[in-house]
């Protein structure tokens, strides 16, 4: 095996630099534990470099050990049956295809956090934000320009300039937009102000009986709200009873009732939320970049749904000639500007 890599199951629990447990499982878990006789302290350095990415010498050289003891271990870990020559199923195929691919996603962790949405939801996400250094709360006249953004009609370029320019201050950092009941319209303007300034931000709802946390939205790189829509619309049996609800939004006819379960639902979308955007805060990625996660809450069902950019989304595809290039030109034209007309 010219790059041994200890099977993927396998979780590594260290007892000692010299014993070692391979554990599979939680609950009901099997395990196999190894133990280093002569106690030279090498045996936890050796399992944590079997990931399958070096050989047997290049780890013995990473770890300043002897290429025979690093030999050794391999050799028992293959009586054991406890290492992969490569992918052993689907799965293990689409990680080591896919995943790395994934890193393509990070961004540098911002430096700071601006929260818009409904009061309840934002206060409780500050709670649990509030040891991180700069959280900010939008103002209500942030709230008030992106609602007029929604409720005017499509805005040429000059008109969403100046539409947008209140929203500059976002651009050093990292927005999340959370309410308590979904606002299609509130969504798709903020959509287009963070593409515009390229802001990186979360959605979180409370849609009927879901829960919805993300997508994380990183311009230009991930799906952003437009492609969500897009996508949704292409899924849904009635979506023309959508599209009303869009239209009953434009016109002020939608209320939202308060239920006895109303605060409960919300501290639920506050600790998700808060989740994810520490995850970005801490580590530049989250679960839910290019992913949304939803809660059912009749069934308590989490799921993970994946969202790929639409190749037709009216916020972030160019436009088809927008970025074309001629495939022929007129030599004349450069002649006629050397020498005057030809």
């Amino acid at each position: 095996m010219t790059h041994p890599r200890l099977k993927r199951h396998l979780t590594l629990v260290a007892h000692g630099p010299d014993v070692v447990e391979l554990r599979h499982g939680v609950l009901s878990p099997s395990s196999v534990t190894l133990t280093d006789d002569t106690r030279s302290g090498r045996l936890l350095r050796i399992l944590a470099g079997l990931d399958g990415c070096r050989s047997v010498a290049e780890i013995a050289a990473s770890q300043d050990l002897p290429e025979d003891d690093v030999a050794a271990v391999v050799a028992r870990l293959t009586e054991l049956d406890l290492l992969e020559h490569g992918s052993g199923h689907a799965l293990d195929h689409y990680l080591d295809r896919l995943v790395p691919g994934l890193a393509a996603q990070e961004m540098p962790p911002p430096e700071a956090v601006t929260l818009l949405g409904d009061p309840g939801v934002c206060e409780g996400i500050a709670r649990v934000l509030g040891d991180e250094p700069d959280i900010r709360t939008a103002d209500d006249r942030l709230r008030a320009a992106l609602r007029e953004i929604a409720r005017s009609e499509p805005l040429d370029g000059l008109d969403f300039e100046e539409a947008a320019e209140p929203f500059a201050p976002l651009r050093d950092g990292f927005a999340v937009f959370a309410v308590d009941a979904v606002d299609p319209l509130e969504f798709r303007a903020f959509n287009r102000v963070c593409l515009h300034h390229r802001v990186p931000w979360i959605h979180a709802a409370s849609d009927g009986p879901l829960l919805l946390v993300g997508p994380t939205f990183v311009p230009y790189r991930t799906s952003c709200y437009g492609c969500l829509e897009t996508r949704l619309m292409a899924n849904m049996r009635d979506s023309a009873g959508y599209q009303r609800y869009k239209n009953a939004l434009a016109e002020g006819r939608v209320t939202t009732p308060d239920t006895p379960l109303d605060a409960t639902l919300s501290a639920m979308l506050t600790s998700l939320t808060s989740f994810e955007a520490l995850n970005l805060l801490r580590t530049g990625t989250s679960f839910t970049a290019g992913k949304m996660l939803t809660l059912y809450l009749p069934t308590m069902e989490f799921a993970f749904h994946e969202v790929l950019r639409s190749p037709s989304c009216p916020d972030c595809a160019p436009a088809p000639e927008q970025d074309d290039t001629a495939l022929y030109y007129d030599i004349r034209a450069l002649l006629n500007d050397a020498d005057g007309p030809a």
